[in-house]
C-alpha cells in the first residue's frame, strides 16, 4: 500500500514539475514572440538543408524558379534569414519555397495580401494566430514534405492484425489473474517482453517516421486550434484550412506532438514510453495515420500550403514594419523598372536611389563606387516583388520577370575549371533562359578573366545579343570602352567619386551618362603604396 502511494507520488510530482516547467517555458517563448514582431530576427540559425524540403519536393521544372547561382549570387539566404520569423518548420519550408518561385501571374500575391492587411488590421488576432503556430513547433528534417510525394512509398507494420492481438494479450493475460496470480503475471510478463521486443526492434528501423508523424500531429492540433478561433472575419481565411483538415480527424491527437516531447521530462518519457512497449500503441498509431495518409495525400499537401500561406502572411507584414521604408510593387506590361527611395534590404542605412530603367542598362564607375550593390538591389527587390508582394522602396514598378544573374564567380578547382572557363557557363546558362522565358538578367563585370582586347569584344557581342532578344538586362563594369560600343544599344549610367588630398568620397548615387573618372593610382596612393610605384603607374597610364 505504502509502496503504491510513494509510486503514485513520485508519478504527480514528475507531472507537476514537468507542467510548471512547460509554463515558465510556454511564458518565455511568448515574451520572445511579442518582442520579435516588426523587428529583425535576432535567431539565424537556420538549418537550409531542412527547409528547402518542401521547395525540392513540390516545385516544378516548367515553373519559373529562381536558380542556385542566382540564389548564392543575392545572398538569398541572408534574405531569407532576414524576413523569416515563422513559428513552425512547415512556415519555414513554404516561405523558403515561396522565395524561389517568382509569380510571373500575380494573382497569388494579392490574394494573401489581402490577409496581410487582415492580419496588420487585428493585431490582437495575429498574435492568437502565432501562439498556435508556435505549438506546432520546429523540427528540423521531419519529413513531412516527404509525404507530400506521390513517389514516397507509406510504409505500414505489418501484419496489422497480429499487431492489435499483441497489443491486447497483455490486458487479456490479466484476466488469468483470477485462476493463478503466478500464471497471470507469468503470461502478462511473457507478451510484454515479445511486444517491447517488437517495439524496439521497429522503432529502430522507423525512427525517422516517428519523428514525422509525431509533427504531423503537431500540425493538425495546430490547424484544429486554429480552425476553433472565432474571430471577426477569420472564418473567411481558415475555410479552406478546414475543409483540408476533415480527412485528418479521426487521427488527431493520437501521437504525442513534438512540442510535448521536447518539453517532457525524462521521467515522464520513460514511464509513457513503458506502456507505449507494452500495448504497442505508438505502432499502432503509425499505421492509422500512414493509412490516413496514403489516401489524402492531395488534402495533406493543401493543408501544408495553408498553414504556409498563413506563416508566411505573418512574416511579410513583420518584415514591412521592421524597415521605416517599404512599398508594395507596381506590375506593368512594359519592359522596365521604376524605382524611387531603393535600397538594398541588407543595408537599411544605405544611401537610397531613384530612376528608371526603359531598356537595357550599362552602368560604369570607378572602384567601390556602389554599382555591384545597385544591381544587387536591384534584382533582389525584383524577386521580393514577385514573390512577397514587398520591396525596400518608395516606389517600385516593374514587369513581373524572372530574375537571373551572373556575379560571384569563382575558380571551381574540384572540377580542374578556370574562372573563365566558369564565366563562359555561367553566361551560356543566361542566354539559355533567355530563350525559355521572359527575363530580367544582371551581370556584374563581364568575363573579367580574360584579356581586355578579347574582354571588350566578346562582351560586346553578347550585350548586343541579349539586347536583340527584347530582355532587359542591367550590366556593372570598369570598362569604359563598352559605353561607346554599345550607346545605341543600352542606357548609360554611372557612379563616381570625388577625391580630395588625401580622401576620397562616394555619393552612391546613379547618375546618366557613361564614367569618365578613374580612381585605381589615386586608392594605391591614398593607401600609402610606395611612391615610386604610383609615379610609374601614372607614366604608364598616361601614354
Amino acid at each position: 500500500m505504502l509502496i503504491g502511494f510513494l509510486y503514485f507520488g513520485a508519478i504527480f510530482v514528475v507531472v507537476g514539475l514537468l507542467v510548471l516547467d512547460m509554463v515558465s517555458t510556454n511564458r518565455k517563448r511568448i515574451r520572445a514572440l511579442k518582442s520579435q514582431f516588426g523587428n529583425a530576427p535576432r535567431d539565424c540559425n537556420i538549418n537550409f538543408e531542412s527547409i528547402d524540403a518542401f521547395h525540392r519536393v513540390t516545385h516544378s521544372k516548367s515553373s519559373p524558379t529562381i536558380d542556385d547561382t542566382t540564389w548564392n549570387d543575392l545572398e538569398m539566404d541572408r534574405i531569407f534569414e532576414r524576413l523569416d520569423t515563422c513559428c513552425s518548420s512547415i512556415g519555414e519550408e513554404y516561405l523558403y519555397a515561396v522565395l524561389r518561385r517568382p509569380e510571373v501571374e500575380p494573382d497569388q500575391l494579392l490574394a494573401r495580401e489581402k490577409l496581410i492587411q487582415y492580419l496588420d488590421e487585428n493585431e490582437d488576432t495575429r498574435f492568437a494566430i502565432q501562439i498556435a503556430l508556435l505549438n506546432i513547433g520546429k523540427e528540423p528534417n521531419n519529413g513531412l514534405a516527404q509525404l507530400l510525394s506521390g513517389d514516397a512509398p507509406v510504409r505500414r507494420i505489418r501484419p496489422e492484425a497480429l499487431i492489435w492481438l499483441l497489443a491486447a494479450l497483455p490486458i487479456l493475460s490479466a484476466l488469468l489473474l483470477f485462476i493463478s496470480i503466478k500464471l497471470g503475471v507469468a503470461f502478462i510478463l511473457v507478451f510484454s517482453i515479445i511486444n517491447c521486443i517488437i517495439y524496439i526492434r521497429n522503432k529502430l528501423g522507423l525512427e525517422a517516421d516517428f519523428i514525422t508523424l509525431r509533427y504531423f500531429t503537431s500540425m493538425i492540433n495546430g490547424c484544429n486550434a486554429l480552425c476553433k478561433k472565432k474571430f471577426a472575419g477569420w472564418s473567411a481565411f481558415v475555410a479552406p484550412l478546414q475543409m483540408h483538415l476533415r480527412p485528418f480527424q479521426k487521427v488527431s491527437g493520437i501521437m504525442t506532438s513534438t512540442y510535448v516531447t521536447k518539453q517532457a521530462s525524462f521521467e515522464l518519457q520513460a514511464l509513457t514510453g513503458f506502456f507505449q512497449m507494452i500495448f504497442l500503441t505508438e505502432i499502432r498509431n503509425y499505421n492509422r495515420i500512414m493509412r490516413s495518409v496514403a489516401s489524402n495525400r492531395e488534402s495533406l499537401r493543401n493543408l501544408f500550403i495553408e498553414l504556409g500561406e498563413i506563416e508566411t502572411a505573418i512574416s511579410v507584414l513583420s518584415y514591412r514594419k521592421s524597415f521605416p521604408n517599404t512599398c508594395i510593387p507596381t506590375f506593368t506590361d512594359r519592359n522596365q523598372i521604376v524605382f524611387q527611395g531603393l535600397v538594398h534590404p541588407l543595408m537599411p542605412q544605405a544611401v537610397p536611389n531613384s530612376g528608371k530603367l526603359d531598356r537595357g542598362a550599362l552602368i560604369t564607375g570607378s572602384n567601390a563606387t556602389g554599382k555591384s550593390t545597385f544591381i544587387k538591389a536591384l534584382a533582389v527587390n525584383g524577386i521580393l516583388a514577385t514573390t512577397i508582394y514587398t520591396c525596400n522602396a518608395t516606389y517600385f514598378e516593374t514587369r513581373p520577370l524572372l530574375v537571373i544573374t551572373s556575379m560571384a564567380l569563382r575558380d571551381n578547382m574540384l572540377s580542374g575549371e578556370s574562372y573563365f572557363v566558369v564565366e563562359i557557363k555561367s553566361i551560356q546558362r543566361l542566354l539559355k533562359a533567355i530563350e525559355q522565358t521572359d527575363c530580367v538578367c544582371y551581370i556584374d563585370e563581364i568575363l573579367r578573366g580574360t584579356n581586355t582586347p578579347e574582354r571588350i569584344a566578346a562582351s560586346t557581342a553578347i550585350l548586343k545579343y541579349i539586347a536583340r532578344k527584347q530582355c532587359l538586362c542591367v550590366v556593372a563594369s570598369h570598362d569604359i570602352e563598352l559605353s561607346e560600343l554599345l550607346r545605341d544599344h543600352y542606357n548609360l549610367y554611372h557612379f563616381s567619386e570625388t577625391i580630395t588630398g588625401d580622401t576620397i568620397r562616394f555619393d552612391y548615387q546613379l547618375k546618366a551618362g557613361p564614367s569618365t573618372t578613374h580612381n585605381a593610382i589615386e586608392l594605391l596612393r591614398i593607401m600609402g603604396i610606395p611612391s615610386d610605384i604610383i609615379v610609374d603607374a601614372e607614366s604608364s597610364f598616361n601614354r
